[in-house]
């Protein structure tokens, strides 16, 4: 289980705000909301491997893939894999949450926000 008995998107999304909190471009009052679905959240204690992937919907974008495998050194003794398979989780977040960001997708919906001048206030005909 992800840490505080958050289910593992529940983790994604809060890793995801406090991402963009800390770069300091976190708003609730933005005019792009963000989602995700997630395709894909997977673990291969084996092989050393979690697999991310979600569709992300930014602002007017079209909905777009990012999918990321996170590869990490395992163990063949079951204890062992599965606390390396559970210490690897966070970083393969973040390094699927720098993917997200990164995407010129994310990128180009947030500057089509800054560059579309907000409505203005015009009297309704009649008034």
């Amino acid at each position: 289980m992800p840490p505080d008995e958050k289910t593992f998107e529940q983790y994604v999304q809060a890793a995801l705000v406090d991402d963009l909190r800390m770069a300091g471009v976190y708003s609730d009052k933005s005019k792009v909301a963000v989602s995700a679905k997630m395709s894909m959240l997977d673990f291969s204690s084996t092989s050393g491997a979690w697999t991310l992937a979600a569709r992300i919907s930014a602002g007017a974008e079209a909905p777009y893939l990012i999918e990321h495998k996170g590869t990490y050194k395992s163990s063949f003794m079951g204890d062992n894999a599965c606390q390396l398979t559970a210490q690897a989780f966070m970083p393969s977040v973040q390094d699927f949450l720098r993917k997200v960001i990164s995407s010129p997708e994310f990128e180009k919906a947030f500057s089509n926000s800054v560059a579309t001048p907000a409505p203005s206030a015009e009297a309704i005909p009649g008034s």
